[in-house]
């Protein structure tokens, strides 16, 4: 728990400095942010499914321990990293990956999250209406 909350700062940090501008800058830091925390480069994530992403996350960890961590240290990523997209295939692309490892999540957690559970409700909203 020690490592997602490490996450959320620094991507909390992150996303408090594009308030000053300096976007590509922020990109650049968020990239280095999935091989730091999930030991992958970005590219990985955008050009894999999300059935080969879980499965590499979870590959050999306990589930409910080091697996679903990793998951949600992506979903959470992939959320922040899709709203600061330009190109709105790419936005939709990451949003929908994300609206699966969210919902895999639900499905498999032992934990409810209201955080988790607003975000379904946002990211089906949004993405319904771009179908």
């Amino acid at each position: 728990m020690r490592l997602i909350k490490q996450l959320f700062d620094a991507l909390n940090e992150l996303i408090l400095q594009r308030k000053e501008g300096g976007v590509e800058e922020i990109q650049i830091q968020l990239n280095g942010f999935y091989e730091k925390y999930l030991g992958r480069d970005s590219s990985f994530f955008y050009s894999s499914s999300v059935q080969s992403i879980i499965d590499v996350l979870v590959d050999g960890r306990d589930i409910q321990k080091g697996g679903l961590v990793r998951v949600e240290m992506l979903a959470e990523l992939l959320y922040r990293d899709a709203g600061l997209k330009q190109d709105a295939k790419l936005r939709q692309n990451l949003s929908a990956k994300v609206l699966s490892l969210l919902e895999y999540l639900q499905a498999n957690s032992n934990t409810f999250s209201v955080d988790r559970a607003a975000k379904i409700a946002e990211l089906r909203e949004w993405l319904l209406i771009r179908e």
